[in-house]
């Protein structure tokens, strides 16, 4: 760091160590050149400064070499400004050609550093790609000459072909084919010369293709082979990235027949859904697993134990019958018929040779492989592939039937519960219809003792209450304290149990009445309740904000009524004593649902009991701090879900709640 910043002092010592030089030779010359090219020694400092310095240096050497000559060489001497013209243009144009040489030297001097700089960024550029490729070993990476011999050669290309480097130098790209390709391109080699051609004429050719090892064993290759052209565009070589991708192929290979494999397997479950089961849907199954395990003939056989038959169902692209039946000793010989269903799948799968009456029956010989049909620890049938020469049966093969006949004998078995299942729905459905006989008649008595509430029970109660009232009107001041009590109590639970009569007859109907929707102004509603319930909230001295207009939804007017009244309702009653109700209401959009909002700053209700309120009955006060029934907000959940709408609460408590109800939007 010292010596950088030193640097530049360094240079301008310089111009002014030549300057002085040039200076002193200058004054020793003087008596022969008596006055003569007063400033053509000073040329020398300003090269040397520049060469050495740089472009400032040198213009510094200019400027003192001038300096210097003009004062002591050019008349008037001991003085700075010369008064001849021609002295004067001397010091211009030495003045000139001091900045000029300056400038040429910095240029010439810029240059070189550049192409230091650049020989050198080459080299290490070089250096690296060399280390780079010869430290790749997933790749084989090597150069070609316009012929498509092999010039370079990495260690990766040693690695996946086997070949070093003084085996394949010079050597054809076509050694790296396989045999085959060898032996019928030898001639010309025109499969390389075909690639080589693509990437001369395209810049590049990126193929998947067979090569061979030094072993003489293939692999999939990835291959990169691409032109290289020097600065005028002119064909120098090829350069080949090789890249081993056998692993990745095999996968993908396997992928393909996994894909293949399920399409299969989902092309059968589809045939048996869509069908009742029997021989359509099982041909269809057995086509598919034949395509997918080489076989030259697949059966399916179903076992029939009450009449000791099978039926062969065999492949729906078999020429002939497509359903047979034949003795069950084919499959199963006389001696396990009395055994259980368990040993009767362990022997059908320790054989694995068919029975000599089978292969008779079918016209076929050779190995097969039988996979037992069970399903819930059911022995149904089996199923059968046949080749007519021995054969080795992979455990993929082995795989894929199994599959197969898991699916077919849970079809069996959906076959067989069907058939359970139909008769069971057919008794169902008689006793639905009796249940519904039954139901609708206990609706006419439920309807009937409605009305019997409505007109028989509260005509006492009014009784109860109308005497109650007139009586402590007219004998209250003969009573004591006591009494007056008594006698109020009787008058409140008569009203009380008035209002609960009303409610569960509000609840009833909201339940049983037939609501035929259609398109309801909300604002028309809202409006009529509080025109109902004007007394009321006047009297709890309530602040009501109706944010309209109110959006339009399809439902029936009398319920919507009924639903607003009781939110509004509960709005005002569940507010602490000390607070003046303050109730607001809107509407919001919500897609193709409206959404109505009931708001107000009451007691709140804490989020454990928000979804038990709307249950009928339920109070979460006693009737002594807020009366009430308990059935409001479940008639306004029934009439809700009665409009095919939503009813939900967002609540803290001390904060108010805030009541909505969604329904479809009106049109």
């Amino acid at each position: 760091m010292l010596r950088v910043n030193r640097l530049p002092l360094i240079h301008y010592g310089v111009a002014v160590l030549a300057s002085l030089l040039a200076l002193l030779f200058r004054l020793l010359l003087e008596p022969i050149l008596q006055g003569e090219a007063p400033l053509l020694l000073f040329i020398l400092p300003v090269m040397v400064s520049a060469w050495y310095g740089g472009f400032k240096p040198g213009i510094l050497a200019t400027i003192l070499s001038a300096l210097v000559g003009s004062y002591f060489f050019i008349p008037p001497i001991f003085s700075f400004v010369p008064t001849d013209l021609a002295d004067a243009i001397r010091c211009s144009i030495f003045l000139v050609e001091g900045i000029s040489i300056s400038a040429l030297n910095e240029s010439l001097r810029r240059s070189k550093q550049r192409s230091e700089a650049t020989a050198l960024s080459l080299k290490r550029s070089e250096e690296q790609s060399r280390l780079i490729i010869e430290g790749v070993q997933d790749y084989a990476i090597f150069m070609l000459d316009l012929d498509g011999r092999i010039v370079t050669w990495n260690d990766g290309a040693q690695r996946i072909t086997g070949y070093g480097a003084g085996e394949i130098l010079g050597r054809h790209l076509i050694i790296l084919y396989p045999l085959s390709a060898q032996a019928s391109e030898a001639a010309d080699h025109l499969k390389p010369q075909q690639e080589l051609q693509i990437a001369t004429t395209e810049g590049r050719f990126v193929s998947e293709d067979w090569q061979q090892r030094k072993d003489g064993s293939l692999f999939w290759a990835s291959i990169v082979t691409t032109g290289l052209r020097d600065e005028t565009r002119n064909l120098r070589g090829f350069s080949r990235i090789t890249r081993d991708i056998t692993e990745r192929k095999q996968a993908e290979e396997s992928l393909i027949r996994s894909a293949h494999r399920l399409e299969a397997l989902h092309e059968i479950d589809r045939a048996i859904l869509a069908t009742e089961f029997g021989g359509e849907p099982i041909g269809t199954a057995l086509d598919r697993v034949s395509q997918l395990v080489p076989c030259e003939r697949a059966i399916a056989t179903l076992f029939d134990f009450e009449t000791n038959t099978a039926q062969i169902l065999q492949e729906a692209r078999s020429e002939g019958a497509n359903s047979e039946v034949v003795p069950l000793d084919f499959f199963l010989p006389e001696r396990v018929f009395q055994q259980d269903l368990q040993q009767k799948v362990e022997y059908i799968t320790a054989a694995q040779t068919c029975p000599v009456s089978l292969i008779r029956s079918l016209s076929a010989q050779g190995s097969c492989i039988r996979v037992p049909l069970v399903s819930d620890g059911i022995l149904m049938g089996e199923l059968t592939l046949f080749v007519t020469a021995t054969t080795e049966w992979s455990d993929e093969y082995q795989d894929i039937v199994a599959e197969v006949a898991n699916q077919l004998a849970i079809a069996l078995r959906q076959s067989q519960l069907r058939n359970q299942i139909q008769q069971k729905a057919d008794e169902l459905e008689q006793r639905v219809i009796e249940r519904t006989l039954k139901l609708q008649a206990a609706n006419q008595e439920l309807e009937s003792f409605a009305y019997s509430i409505s007109h028989d029970l509260r005509a006492p109660l009014r009784a109860i209450q109308g005497f109650a009232q007139a009586f402590l009107e007219d004998y209250g001041d003969r009573l004591d304290n006591l009494g007056q009590e008594y006698a109020q109590r009787i008058v409140t639970a008569a009203a009380r149990l008035d209002t609960l009569i009303q409610d569960l007859l509000n609840y009833s109907r909201v339940s049983r009445t037939d609501l035929q929707l259609q398109p309801i102004n909300l604002t028309a509603v809202v409006e009529d309740v509080l025109t109902q319930l004007g007394a009321s909230l006047q009297e709890q001295q309530a602040q009501v904000i109706v944010e309209k207009p109110l959006l339009s939804v399809l439902g029936h007017r009398s319920t919507l009524v009924q639903i607003v009244s009781n939110l509004i309702s509960n709005a005002a009653k569940f507010v602490p004593p000390e607070r003046t109700p303050q109730i607001r209401i809107w509407t919001e959009l919500r897609e193709d649902q409206v959404r109505l909002w009931v708001a107000d700053n009451g007691i709140g209700i804490a989020p454990q009991h928000q979804n038990r309120i709307f249950q009928i009955f339920e109070r979460l006060h006693g009737v002594e701090v807020y009366p009430g029934t308990g059935i409001g907000l479940a008639i306004v959940c029934k009439g809700v879900e009665r409009m095919d709408g939503q009813v939900g609460l967002e609540s803290q408590i001390g904060e108010g709640s805030q009541f909505w109800i969604e329904l479809r939007r009106g049109t």
